[in-house]
């Protein structure tokens, strides 16, 4: 059968097929998600889902019937294990064997596993059921540890200490959010939880779970009576193996979601795209990035009209009241201005003399101004002038 074939149906895989119909195609379009649920958004999870009241399912992207209006047929509980070229195909579960004339894959990520850190106390976050078991396993407080001090750790660990836990945070690098913003820019993210009394340790490093808790490397033991790992996400690329489209740290793409295959694309955390604006090719796992992806692809189908990734990716997290916004792209080596002003916080990250991204913590009027900075490619002087005004 002609036409588009989806395979992977969160928000990647369903903003491909809604923004295939918005750009006018006409044809089939055949959208495959392992999960037997209908697709939902994943940023709750993290944060609103963990609530004692929050509701038992997040609200999906779209409802049922949307599906079927759209002319989008929807499969779900189907898991691709594999991808056939000439023509362009995915075999679902083994044996079937679906093509079309392009595919799009959206296949997401998966919480990456550590060694040594299982069992039934151990509990990691990426879908609706890794959700519902943790948000269960809350319901009565005691010690909790949380591996990793990204923002899925500290989301995890603000949402337990509302609930009244006692909660520790292990982090093997130096600081907080180190990877992602460096000390001084994460140091102003962990505010909230300081004030709240979280224990934060950095530097520490996990060797195992035992039954008195999380074991170090020095042989210390942390007591935990529940264990949440937020060591990061790894691609689900794996049912790619033999198909001719290259991965490396998720699908490799061009700027317009082209993969080394002609007529396969790639979309969402699974793919590394090259931003124009920021010159990075990287994985990029972000709502905003995938939204954004997603509609540059559908565009190149439907129209033909492709046009490049040049905007800069966008993220945000929610803190216990407090809200982070980030917008650009910060390296370890970036140059880093900051400032503080009560609850509020904003840095700047730069390169070559040249504004690279923005993190605001309750400021998201800056966040906008600093986000058109950005498009703009505006020179790290003037930001800088800008920001302390700003600031004062």
């Amino acid at each position: 059968m002609p036409g588009v074939i989806i395979v992977g149906a969160s928000v990647a895989g369903v903003s491909v097929a809604e923004s295939l119909r918005e750009h006018g195609y006409s044809g089939p379009i055949r959208l495959f998600g392992a999960e037997s649920r209908l697709p939902y958004d994943r940023p709750p999870l993290s944060k609103a889902l963990l609530r004692a009241d929050a509701p038992d399912d997040p609200p999906p992207l779209r409802p049922r019937s949307w599906y079927d209006e759209a002319g989008v047929e929807l499969s779900l509980g189907r898991r691709a294990t594999g991808l056939v070229t000439g023509p362009h195909g995915v075999v679902l579960d083994e044996d079937d064997l679906a093509t079309g004339d392009h595919l799009v894959i959206a296949t997401g990520a998966r919480a990456r596993r550590l060694p040594g850190v299982d069992g039934p106390r151990v509990h990691y976050l990426r879908d609706h059921d890794d959700a519902g078991r943790l948000r269960t396993a809350l319901a009565d407080p005691g010690r909790l540890v949380v591996l990793g001090a990204g923002f899925i750790g500290l989301e995890v660990a603000a949402a337990a200490v509302d609930r009244g836990w006692n909660v520790t945070v292990l982090e093997r690098e130096p600081g907080p959010l180190t990877r992602v913003l460096g000390p001084r820019a994460g140091a102003l993210c962990v505010r909230p939880h300081l004030a709240r009394g979280t224990d934060l340790r950095f530097g520490a490093a996990v060797a195992e779970t035992c039954p008195e808790g999380v074991r170090l490397e020095d042989g210390s033991v942390v007591p935990a009576d529940l264990v949440v790992v937020g060591a990061g996400a790894v691609p689900n690329a794996g049912w790619l193996s033999g198909s001719g489209v290259e991965v490396s740290d998720g699908v490799v793409c061009d700027a317009h979601g082209r993969t080394s295959v002609p007529g396969v694309w790639a979309v969402g955390d699974v793919a590394r795209w090259r931003n124009e604006l920021t010159g990075r090719h990287q994985r990029v796992e972000q709502w905003t990035s995938a939204r954004d992806q997603a509609a540059l692809v559908a565009r190149a189908i439907a129209t033909g009209d492709s046009r490049g990734w040049a905007t800069p990716p966008y993220f945000w997290s929610d803190l216990f009241e407090h809200k982070v916004q980030f917008c650009g792209h910060a390296a370890p080596d970036s140059t880093v201005w900051t400032a503080q002003n009560g609850n509020r916080a904003l840095a700047l990250f730069g390169r070559a003399e040249r504004l690279e991204a923005v993190l605001t913590v309750d400021a998201p009027r800056l966040l906008g101004l600093g986000r058109r900075r950005l498009a703009e490619r505006g020179g790290w002087d003037e930001a800088v002038a800008w920001a302390k005004e700003a600031m004062a």
